[in-house]
């Protein structure tokens, strides 16, 4: 009983704190490190990445 209680808790955090952190995801295309942008980088290349890794990596990015 105490395992099957145990399970049922695990169950509802883990729903619930999936659905906060889609919640607070309101425009849909951002993640922990940033929204996803294209990342412009000195040798011409692009990439789709969140715009704290593309900042870390040397890149620019847009800010509309």
């Amino acid at each position: 009983m105490k395992l099957l209680s145990t399970m049922i808790a695990t169950l509802a955090l883990t729903a619930s704190l999936s659905f906060s952190v889609q919640a607070n995801n309101q425009s849909g295309w951002a993640t922990e490190a940033g929204p996803l942008v294209t990342c412009n980088y000195a040798d011409g290349t692009s990439n789709y990445l969140p715009s704290m890794l593309c900042k870390k990596g040397g890149g620019t990015f847009n800010r509309n």
